[in-house]
C-alpha cells in the first residue's frame, strides 16, 4: 500500500492519495467565488495557520476529547479561528471524532475530537 504523510484517508482499495502542498487541508480552504471574500480571508490567515494548527494538535496530545470550542477556550482564541484548524486536522487524519458529543455554549451538540495514532507521532 502506498502511503503519504498527508492524506485524506485510504480509499476503498487502501490507496492513500498525495495532497499537493498548496491544497486544503494543508492550506486554508475557502468557499464561493475565486477572489471573493472567503478566499481573501483564507489568504490573510494562511501565514498563521501552521502554528495555530500545531497548538490545536498539542491540546489533543494531552489525551482529552474536546469540542473545537473547548479547544478555543483552552487556547484563549476565537472559535472561528479554531474550528477550521480542527477540520483540517481531522481531514489530515491526525484527530478523529469521538463516539460521543458534547453541548456547546450555544446549547447545540458538537463533535468531541480525539487524537489518532497518526496524530500522536507528528
Amino acid at each position: 500500500m502506498r502511503t503519504s504523510t498527508h492524506s485524506t484517508g485510504p480509499d476503498l482499495f487502501g490507496f492513500l492519495p498525495e495532497i499537493p502542498p498548496d491544497h486544503y487541508p494543508l492550506v486554508p480552504g475557502f468557499k464561493g467565488e475565486a477572489g471573493g471574500p472567503s478566499q481573501r480571508a483564507a489568504e490573510k490567515i494562511a501565514p498563521t495557520v501552521t502554528g495555530l494548527r500545531k497548538l490545536v494538535l498539542d491540546v489533543f496530545k494531552g489525551g482529552e476529547t474536546l469540542t473545537a470550542d473547548k479547544v478555543a477556550v483552552r487556547l484563549e482564541r476565537s472559535p472561528f479561528s479554531i474550528r477550521p484548524r480542527v477540520a483540517e486536522l481531522n481531514k489530515l487524519g491526525l484527530i478523529a471524532a469521538a463516539p460521543d458529543r458534547a453541548v456547546n455554549e450555544s446549547g447545540m451538540t458538537a463533535h468531541r475530537w480525539q487524537i489518532t495514532e497518526a496524530g500522536r507521532h507528528v
